[in-house]
């Protein structure tokens, strides 16, 4: 470990706990010109093995290739225990140590952007160029900031992602990235993203995937995610159970603003949608209904990486709460308009819509969306 005496003065943050990224011995440039990418993941490596949190201070960071923070198994004295114990622990010895994500809850991942009163809007921002390689291939999704849980056997276990936490960070994806994520966090107890905004600024079928890929659940949620652009707003096809969103603010997605596919009910409450370009704004259940391939709405396969899939007979259930979902004007191409397309329970409250033709599409019937005058809300 390195403690905060160790670093020195060029990180005056350390003894709060944070480590700067812009400062030595990172010096991730703040301004744009030069790439920060690997500066940044330094950053991040260091944090973790050493207990510290991640500092963004308020600027433009150049990224070129997928930044990942992980969260390891940590090791915890548990006293006597006898007989095998799963996720790579061991025992027979006193006292027994523990090696998997319950201590790791300890050592979260906690990357937080600055913020400052006296500037309005400044943030720190992660921007790809346009047309950067990395980021480029539709089939292969890359997420510009990835966080994940690896046990102590290797393996992606993201029910132990605890206490992960992403805040006050913009991203923003430049034209012709068709493959770019803008962030992967699912995880539980504790884990969300707060206060982000990701923005794709191509408008056509080659710019960007998805805003934010993953739910948090299990006592987990993500809140204030706003994203702008890219194909699906919040790709939550998996995540951990009962997932909760809140003051989600999507807008321009051309293909769908949230998909959900994952253990038990979807939570979404204070859910803004406007210049929706797709058919459906909510596409939920269990086997959900996507595009097939060919479609410019088409996604490739999850990239599982040996996480848990949803049972059917408890995945892909939604309960949308003061909510609104507008179209844009020009979204007149589609035969039917649906605020939410699903094959599994719905629950809606204080939901309005603009330009819908059914509030609810199941596989063998529908909720037509009740007159509104002069095509305002509904």
């Amino acid at each position: 470990l390195v403690a905060s005496e160790e670093l020195g003065a060029a990180q005056p943050l350390a003894p709060d706990g944070f480590i700067d990224v812009t400062a030595p011995p990172f010096s991730a440039d703040k301004t744009g010109v030069a790439d920060a990418t690997a500066a940044i993941q330094r950053a991040i490596d260091f944090a973790k093995w050493n207990y510290y949190s991640v500092w963004l201070p308020i600027g433009e960071y150049r990224v070129t290739a997928p930044l990942l923070a992980r969260q390891v198994s940590r090791a915890l004295a548990a006293g006597y225990i006898t007989g095998p114990l799963p996720h790579g622990a061991w025992a027979k010895v006193t006292p027994a140590f523990i090696l998997d994500g319950v201590p790791a809850r300890y050592a979260p991942v906690h990357i937080r952007g600055e913020l400052d009163a006296t500037r309005p809007g400044a943030r720190a921002t992660l921007r790809v160029p346009p047309r950067t390689p990395a980021f480029m291939n539709a089939s292969s999704p890359a997420y510009v900031l990835a966080c994940v849980f690896d046990n102590a056997l290797g393996l992606r276990e993201p029910n132990a992602m605890y206490n992960s936490v992403l805040q006050s960070v913009n991203v923003v994806v430049g034209e012709g990235n068709a493959g770019a994520v803008g962030l992967r966090w699912r995880g539980a107890q504790g884990t969300g993203v707060e206060d982000v905004r990701i923005e794709f600024e191509g408008r056509g079928p080659s710019d960007g995937l998805a805003g934010l890929v993953g739910a948090a659940g299990s006592g987990g949620a993500h809140h204030g995610v706003t994203v702008v652009g890219g194909r699906y707003g919040l790709d939550l096809r998996q995540g951990q159970p009962s997932a909760t969103i809140s003051r989600a603010t999507l807008v321009n997605q051309s293909c769908a603003a949230v998909l959900y596919e994952g253990y038990e009910a979807l939570t979404a409450v204070g859910v803004a949608v406007s210049g929706l370009r797709g058919c459906v704004a909510v596409r939920a259940g269990f086997p959900l209904a996507l595009p097939p391939a060919g479609d410019p709405c088409a996604l490739p396969p999850m990239d599982n990486g040996g996480q848990q899939m949803p049972l059917g007979t408890v995945a892909g259930a939604v309960a949308l709460i003061d909510a609104r979902v507008a179209w844009a004007d020009g979204a007149n191409t589609c035969a039917e308009r649906a605020v939410v397309r699903t094959n599994r329970s719905l629950y809606l409250r204080n939901l309005y819509a603009r330009g819908a033709h059914k509030i609810a599409r199941f596989d063998a019937s529908a909720v037509a969306a009740p007159a509104a005058a002069g095509g305002g809300w509904s």
